[in-house]
């Protein structure tokens, strides 16, 4: 595989630029077992250093807000979708995800590293789609095909805090997640 970008330099580069490129194409719902999520927002993770798109995000919910604090604090099942626009060799994912999930605060270290380990490569035009559950599973697919579970609420919460919390890698993409791009 071809490796176009280190996502390791992209995520070290995204406080000095905006990480947002618009509108992206991702559908308005998101089926999740029996339930239907909405799309929250979405948004084009842009590489700065490059100037490349990396994916498209989206986020989704079974009620809209705006407010990523409460989203965070709430029950409610979420969605995060990322579309690769590039292709990520998952050593590179891994370590951007690791770093994003240091030591998940209050998550289990066996769970986290269940589910860090679990990650793949991804291609071009992939879909990944990470699910919270209010049960506090965890899951990851991969084109429509799952990849890991794991039951640890705190885990989710930093995964979905690094896209839409007070610490959000990027705050360009967190605010077209949260609806205000």
């Amino acid at each position: 595989m071809v490796k176009w970008i280190s996502m390791v330099s992209l995520i070290a580069g995204m406080a000095a630029a905006p990480g947002y490129a618009g509108a992206t194409a991702l559908p308005d719902t998101l089926a999740v077992g029996e339930e239907t999520l909405y799309l929250n927002g979405a948004g084009v993770y842009e590489a700065t250093v490059f100037n490349v798109d990396v994916f498209e995000a989206g986020l989704y919910v079974e009620r809209t807000t705006r407010d990523g604090e409460a989203l965070l604090d709430s029950e409610q099942t979420r969605g995060l979708v990322l579309r690769f626009e590039r292709a990520v060799e998952r050593d590179e994912f891994l370590e951007v995800a690791a770093s994003a999930l240091p030591d998940a605060s209050g998550a289990d270290g066996a769970q986290r590293d269940r589910f860090l380990s679990a990650l793949p490569d991804a291609d071009e035009g992939d879909v990944f789609a990470f699910t919270y559950h209010p049960r506090g599973a965890l899951s990851l697919s991969k084109n429509g095909r799952a990849i890991v579970s794991v039951t640890d609420s705190a885990l989710a919460r930093k995964l979905f805090a690094s896209f839409i919390g007070p610490g959000a890698v990027t705050p360009d993409l967190k605010g077209a997640l949260l609806g205000r791009g």
